[in-house]
């Protein structure tokens, strides 16, 4: 799933995070907005991290899955995360619903006959 900077996104319910002293991990149903997108493949992750802009970890030293140390801030994987949706639906879609329907008579032409 493609993320963008400024995208609001929120965690996905059991996905398996796990509690941590060293850093702060997204809560499920608060929304969040992307502050960054980190690329991990190139450090042999399977998918691409996201960082938060409500969530600011320090920057630690972390061995990357391809086996190097790097100084960095955590990244939140972005499979644990989905879009919100921004569309919106106010009352006034379903008071349009109730309004009478206008009842004009239907006109028809005569059909023209054809021979067979």
């Amino acid at each position: 799933m493609a993320f963008h900077v400024g995208q609001r996104v929120v965690r996905i319910e059991g996905s398996g995070w796990r509690r941590s002293s060293r850093h702060a991990i997204p809560e499920p149903g608060v929304v969040y907005t992307v502050r960054a997108i980190v690329d991990r493949r190139s450090h042999g992750c399977d998918v691409d991290g996201v960082l938060l802009a409500e969530i600011v970890n320090p920057v630690q030293r972390y061995r990357c899955a391809d086996g190097r140390w790097r100084r960095c801030e955590v990244a939140i994987r972005a499979d644990c995360l989905r879009p919100v949706r921004t569309t919106t639906t106010t009352i006034e879609v379903f008071t349009n619903l109730l309004e009478p329907v206008p009842q004009e008579p239907v006109r028809r032409e005569p059909a023209e006959l054809v021979d067979a």
